[in-house]
């Protein structure tokens, strides 16, 4: 009987909930504390997801080398990461938009604010404004945000997944050729 293998699902996913949940908590506090309000802030939450998501990536290659005999093509790495982006960034945007849609729209509602602003002062007129303003909406609900979220996500994901795999892989070389 042949040995059962580690697959590239297992180690993307376990690390893919954990980082989403942690996604969860940070959205959860930046809305209660209305960080989004705050540039600085919103540029340490970035730099902080980013290197929650290049962690998890990192632990999950590094879990699946572990389960596989040290080894891990570029090919599996770019798979995990991947996977691990789409399991995180789908807990992550659900969680956002349900946020947005029961508890509190706070957020979307300044970035309106901010945006009409802009626009204001870029010389738009009313009516370019109200047009303007149907587009943003479109796009800021919570369905919007759910697939936004998630294709960000994994779009991110596997951008960051091409170069930790590069770095992290590790080919067997009995398989080379």
């Amino acid at each position: 009987m042949e040995e059962q293998k580690f697959t590239v699902s297992q180690a993307a996913i376990k690390n893919g909930l954990i980082a989403g949940l942690i996604s969860v908590i940070i959205t959860t506090v930046s809305n209660m504390f209305a960080l989004y309000e705050n540039s600085a802030a919103g540029i340490v939450l970035i730099v902080v997801s980013v290197g929650i998501s290049v962690y998890f990536i990192i632990a999950s290659h590094n879990l699946f080398k572990a389960n596989n005999g040290g080894f891990m093509t570029y090919g599996q790495g770019l798979g995990i990461g991947v996977i691990y982006a789409l399991v995180s960034s789908a807990i992550g945007a659900v969680y956002s938009g349900l946020y947005i849609m029961l508890v509190d729209d706070g957020s979307v509602q300044f970035q309106k604010q901010q945006v009409e602003e802009q626009w204001a002062e870029q010389g738009l007129n009313q009516a370019q404004i109200e047009q303007a303003r149907e587009i943003f909406e479109m796009f800021s609900g919570p369905v919007a945000t759910i697939v936004l979220g998630i294709l960000a996500g994994v779009f991110f994901g596997f951008i960051l997944s091409l170069i930790i795999s590069a770095v992290t892989k590790k080919t067997d070389p009995s398989l080379e050729i």
